[in-house]
């Protein structure tokens, strides 16, 4: 069973990893072990990488979630103030 990123602190450590990862990709530095770290974090997540390639692409999309779904928190709460604020206003 999967399970998105809880924290910043998770998302900082898969981001780097993944970064790593990536660059090493494609730089040929293949050898770096870098990709293993990542897959092993991964599995912490409940996905299962079966190489490099695809051990990056799911890092990349799980940040990607999590970036977007703390922008949808923030912009929740801007909307939540300006309509409060709003009925304020009317009042």
């Amino acid at each position: 069973m999967t399970r998105p990123i809880s924290n910043d602190a998770e998302f900082d450590e898969l981001q780097q990893l993944t970064l790593e990862a990536k660059d090493r990709l494609i730089s040929g530095e293949g050898r770096s072990g870098a990709h293993y770290e990542l897959m092993a974090l991964l599995g912490k997540f409940g996905y299962n990488a079966m190489g490099r390639e695809e051990a990056v692409q799911i890092g990349q999309r799980l940040c990607d979630e999590y970036l977007a779904a703390e922008a949808n928190k923030v912009a929740s709460r801007i909307t939540g103030k300006v309509k409060r604020n709003r009925k304020r206003k009317l009042r």
